[in-house]
C-alpha cells in the first residue's frame, strides 16, 4: 500500500470510523463459490463502506485501474459508490466475512474524502475474526442490535491498530522473531521446524527457541500450533468445510490428531465447537 494511501486512512479511517455511532446495515460470512465473481459498477446515491476480512483462500480486486491480491488477513475497506471487481481462485475460494455499515451523523461529503478502496494487512487475523464474527451474529438475530455495532467497533479498532514497529534498544533477534511469528500466523498450514526458524533468525536452534519463549509466552511448535487451532476456529464459524477438510487445509495427514490437538487447545472437539455457534447463533 503506498504511503499517501496510509495517511489517508489513518487521517481520514481513524478520525471518522472510530468511536462512532456507526450503523450496521447488513452482514454475513462464508466461502465464496468456485465460480464466483463480482462486478460493482457503483451508484452517486449509494453511500457507507463494505468490510471484507480475508479468513482464507486468494482473490484479487481491481479497483480504479489498479489491481491487489488478496490474501489471508487481508482487510478491505471499501467505499460502495465506486466501481470495482473481484474474482478468486476456484481451487482456493476466499472465506470472507463481510458487512455494510455507515456513520449517520457523517456529511455525505466526507464519504467522497476516502479512498475508493483501503487495503490493509491485519494484526491478528483470527481474534479481528471473532469480534467481526460476534458483529454479524448478534446483527442476523436482531438488525436494531446496539451489541452488534459495540463488536464491529471493536472489530474497528483491531483493524485499524497500527502494524507493529521495529524495535529499537532491544535484542537484536526481536524484530526476527516478531518477522517469523507473524509468518505463522498467516500461513498457520505450513511446518516452522525449530532449526529453520532458527537459520533464519542468526542463532542456533537452543537459544532461538529460548528467545521466542521469552518473546511470545509459548515455545515456537506449541505457537504454530495454537496459529493452527486458531484458523481451524475461524474456518468452522465461517465456512462450511468438514473437520476432515479442515485438517487437510491445515496440513493434517490425520484428522484425528487434529481433532484430539483441538480439544486439548479449546476443550471442545471441532464437531462441538461448530455445534455450539450453531446453538447460540
Amino acid at each position: 500500500m503506498a504511503s499517501t494511501a496510509i495517511s489517508m486512512y489513518y487521517s481520514g479511517m481513524l478520525d471518522i470510523l472510530l468511536d462512532q455511532p456507526l450503523a450496521l446495515d447488513s452482514a454475513a460470512h462464508g466461502r465464496l463459490p468456485p465460480e464466483w465473481s463480482w462486478t460493482n459498477t457503483g451508484a452517486d446515491h449509494w453511500r457507507g463502506l463494505v468490510l471484507w476480512l480475508i479468513c482464507d483462500g486468494h482473490g484479487s480486486m481491481q479497483c480504479q485501474g489498479q489491481r491487489r491480491d488478496l490474501v489471508r488477513g487481508d482487510v478491505v475497506l471499501m467505499r460502495m459508490d465506486a466501481a470495482r471487481q473481484g474474482r478468486h481462485d476456484p481451487r482456493r475460494p476466499m472465506l470472507v466475512p463481510w458487512c455494510v455499515f455507515d456513520h449517520r451523523e457523517c456529511p455525505p461529503a466526507s464519504w467522497a474524502g476516502l479512498p475508493a478502496t483501503t487495503y490493509r494487512r491485519c494484526r491478528d487475523i483470527d481474534f479481528a475474526a471473532e469480534l467481526l464474527h460476534r458483529a454479524i451474529s448478534a446483527h442476523q438475530e436482531d438488525r436494531q442490535s446496539s451489541v452488534a455495532v459495540l463488536w464491529l467497533n471493536a472489530c474497528m479498532h483491531e483493524l485499524c491498530a497500527p502494524p507493529t514497529q521495529p524495535l529499537t534498544g532491544r535484542s537484536a533477534h526481536a524484530n526476527a522473531i516478531d518477522d517469523l511469528a507473524e509468518a505463522m500466523r498467516r500461513h498457520p498450514q505450513r511446518r516452522h521446524p525449530v532449526p529453520a526458524l532458527a537459520a533464519r533468525c542468526g542463532c542456533d536452534p537452543d537459544h532461538f527457541a529460548r528467545l521466542f519463549r521469552q518473546r511470545l509466552g509459548l515455545p515456537p511448535q506449541r505457537y504454530a500450533l495454537r496459529c493452527r487451532i486458531d484458523h481451524a476456529r475461524s474456518l468452522l464459524r465461517f465456512g462450511d468445510l468438514s473437520v476432515a477438510e479442515i485438517a487437510h487445509r491445515l496440513g493434517y495427514s490425520d484428522p484425528f490428531l487434529f481433532s484430539r490437538q483441538f480439544k486439548a487447545i479449546t476443550g471442545s472437539s471441532p464437531s462441538d465447537f461448530r455445534r455450539g455457534l450453531e446453538v447460540s447463533g
